[in-house]
This record gives C-alpha cells, structure tokens and sequence, in this order.
C-alpha cells in the first residue's frame, strides 16, 4: 500500500496539497495556492510525489543521525548541568565553613581586645588612684 498524503490545504480546506513551494522552504500547497492571486502564484513549485523519496531521506536521515546527535547533546548538557550542581554545592558548603570561621575568629579577637580594654581601664583607675592619693598627702603637707 503506498503512503499518500491526505492532508488538506490550510488555505483551501477543499484541496489536497499537491505541490512544494520551494520559495518558501518547501511549503505544501494546493492548485489553488499557484493560480493568479494564489499564495505562492509565481513562485518556484515542484510536485510533492516528486519530492516523496526526498523527504524520506531527509526524514530517515534525521532520524538516523540528527535525533542521536540531539540525545547525544542533551545527556552531555544534563551531566554538565549535574556536575556543576555539585560544584557549586562544593562551593556554597565551602563559603559556610569559611564564614562559620571567621566570626569565630572575630569573635575570639573581641575577647583578647575587651580583656586588654579591661585591664587598661583598670590600670588607668589605679594610676588615678594613685595619683589622687599623692595629691591628698602634697595638699594636706602643704596646708599643714
């Protein structure tokens, strides 16, 4: 049984397609589209039985070749997507330890610098300690 296509045309739903205006990118076309005020009148045709082995070695050619190639990208863009998934949750993982341990070490230089503040501050205190007693005993030897 031989393969006939059926299909009619999206402009004249009453015709067969018949022919391939090859002007624009073989689009099917019926008798009415290549007539005087037809869509493709004057452009280039060619009978679509006679393009029939054509497009069955366009076809068997995509099939064989172009389809695998597509498959072939696509599982090599889904491991490409995948590895750097897993690269980047490397790096986000790395970021949190490296931010954990900074403001731990932050943290520890605020201690050492509060307990050096403290112990300057208390130095201060008893320099001025110190010191008010030296005025004390100069004031009251001076007023005595």
């Amino acid at each position: 049984m031989e393969n006939k296509i059926k299909q009619n045309c999206r402009f004249h739903q009453n015709k067969n397609l018949k022919y391939i205006c090859s002007d624009c990118k073989s689009m099917p076309c019926c008798s009415l589209c290549i007539t005087s005020g037809g869509e493709h009148h004057g452009h280039k045709i060619v009978l679509l039985e006679s393009t029939k082995s054509e497009i069955l070695s366009i076809t068997n050619i995509f099939k064989e070749e172009v389809i695998p190639k597509v498959i072939e990208i696509f599982e090599i863009d889904k491991q490409t997507l995948k590895d750097s998934d897993n690269r980047f949750k490397k790096i986000q993982s790395q970021y949190n330890e490296n931010k954990k341990l900074v403001t731990e070490q932050f943290g520890k230089i605020h201690k050492i610098i509060q307990i050096i503040q403290t112990d300057i501050e208390k130095q201060l205190e008893t320099v001025y300690q110190d010191n008010t007693i030296i005025n004390t005993t100069i004031t009251s030897s001076i007023n005595n």
